[in-house]
């Protein structure tokens, strides 16, 4: 039986060419486990909504900003009314940026249903969005202070 590779040692990653590899906080063993044990559910279930979801949250809260917004790309894809797949859009793309498409992004997130206005105002992936001019007239026009 081979061993697992360590997530910094992979090879053939689907998502090698499209991301950044590197990590805000170091690797660990556990972290490893993770990566392995959702990465090979990607692979056994590339078109799972549930798999693809988490192994984004995973790739964007370690860091894998570009890894998670490929991902995030694919769920919309798939699924265009999904109003948290939107959202979850709108913040890799905010982690990225991409401000002008993430505040489309997260329009079309309140369009379709996404209600928790709240946590759009203290959703740290949305900090630097928050920022701009764009986002501050949106704000306004929706009636949130």
């Amino acid at each position: 039986m081979e061993a697992p590779l360590t997530y910094s040692a992979m090879k053939d990653d689907p998502l090698e060419e499209h991301s950044l590899y590197q990590p805000k906080n170091k690797l660990t063993s556990e972290l490893d486990f993770e990566f392995n044990f959702h990465k090979s559910l990607y692979e056994k279930l590339p078109n799972d909504k549930r798999v693809i979801a988490l192994l984004a949250e995973l790739y964007t809260r370690n860091g894998f900003y570009e890894a998670g917004l490929e991902l995030d790309r694919k769920l919309v894809a798939m699924d265009s009314n999904d109003s948290i797949a939107r959202y979850n859009l709108a913040c890799s793309l905010a982690l990225m940026s991409e401000l002008s498409e993430a505040l489309e992004c997260l329009k079309e997130a309140i369009r379709l249903g996404f209600k928790e206005l709240k946590w759009i105002l203290e959703d740290p992936d949305l900090a630097n969005l928050r920022e701009t001019e764009a986002f501050l007239a949106y704000k306004h026009k929706l009636g949130i202070q």
